[in-house]
């Protein structure tokens, strides 16, 4: 699989599915994308903005962002460091950020490492889980989405953009036309993966990628209607366990479940509970990753 690491196509992707803008820095032929929304670029708590600059270069970098900023009207930008760095890099660019009034704090986020054998990773799969993915093998058919076969599965694609269009309708959410397209050039140009389950020829779910480079990042999963009022069936546990294998397949070294919640968001939030039990369901590890705010000149 060819490695791609600028995402230009999967950041507009989601630009216009949350309704967020974007602000892009060209540079050293690679295209740096941040996300801001009423002046503010990032988030706490969720930084997708990340930094993965060398330190050499970091400077005159951050001089060109914050021209960016002061032009958009910017006054706080909240991001990470790139946690896949070197760590002595990662310190050496800290070092250069707080000298420019930058904040750090630490966030933990969890991370497979798929370099582990597949007896591995299966050990460390939550008990529970292993009888649940077992029981629907081998009822479930597996297909995986990419740009080497994207021709041969348009139709199968144009299924999962039915599915998904639905699911996220019933969460209050639509999903703009435009965001058609920028999805097939993100998974043409090595920027996404997409997985689906099929029973027979009926859709039944899928869980969709951001691919940058070597590591994967657990993005969104839908399920159809059937299967969310089927408590019997769980094919989201064996999508993931035959994602994460497919992942290792392609030479996907890390698998990115996110940023964990903070304990008082996922104790007044049942949804996230869920969300947070199954993301941790799989054998990854908890890690710290260096995140940031600035509040920017006016």
């Amino acid at each position: 699989m060819k490695k791609n690491y600028n995402n230009n196509y999967w950041y507009k992707y989601n630009s216009y599915l949350d309704n967020i803008k974007l602000l892009e820095l060209h540079y050293k032929n690679y295209s740096h994308t941040f996300y801001y929304k009423d002046k503010i670029c990032g988030q706490k708590f969720e930084s997708p903005n990340e930094i993965k600059i060398k330190y050499t270069e970091l400077n005159y970098f951050l001089s060109e962002l914050h021209n960016k900023f002061k032009i958009n009207k910017i006054n706080k930008f909240y991001g990470r460091i790139f946690p896949y760095l070197p760590h002595n890099e990662q310190n050496e660019i800290s070092k250069i950020m707080k000298d420019l009034k930058y904040k750090f704090y630490n966030e933990k986020y969890l991370n497979l490492n798929l370099l582990n054998s597949e007896l591995i990773l299966k050990k460390n799969i939550r008990k529970s889980y292993k009888s649940i993915i077992n029981k629907e093998e081998n009822k479930i058919i597996k297909i995986y989405i990419s740009a080497s076969n994207f021709d041969k599965h348009k139709n199968i694609f144009n299924e999962w953009i039915n599915l998904y269009s639905k699911a996220i309708i019933r969460g209050g959410k639509k999903f703009p036309s435009i965001c058609y397209n920028l999805l097939i050039e993100a998974i043409c140009n090595n920027e996404a993966i997409l997985t689906l389950a099929y029973d027979k020829n009926k859709i039944l779910g899928g869980m969709l990628f951001n691919i940058q480079g070597d590591i994967a990042n657990y993005s969104s999963a839908a399920n159809s209607i059937e299967i969310e009022s089927d408590k019997t069936r769980n094919i989201g546990h064996n999508l993931m366990w035959n994602s994460i294998l497919f992942l290792k397949s392609i030479q996907i070294r890390n698998l990115n479940f996110g940023i964990m919640p903070h304990k008082n968001q996922i104790d007044n939030d049942r949804k996230l509970q869920n969300i947070f039990f199954f993301k941790t369901g799989f054998g990854a590890i908890i890690n710290t990753q260096l995140s940031f705010e600035r509040d920017n000149e006016k």
